[in-house]
């Protein structure tokens, strides 16, 4: 798990596991604007369409 990753805060994306065990972060972003990587590599730093879980945090916290 990388939680130094924006994904890890992020409302846009999904957790995927798969049968071996290993955990992917799905950005939801992806499905809409090719802009955005269906899989991105961890850790993310810095993105555009972050928005946070909670709401009270401001953008790229």
């Amino acid at each position: 798990m990388y939680p130094q990753s924006l994904c890890h805060t992020c409302r846009h994306r999904r957790e995927i596991r798969n049968a071996r065990g290993s955990t992917f972060w799905l950005c939801g972003l992806s499905r809409e604007n090719p802009a955005y990587e269906k899989y991105p590599l961890q850790p993310v730093r810095v993105c555009n369409g972050y928005q946070s879980v909670d709401k009270t945090r401001g953008k790229n916290e």
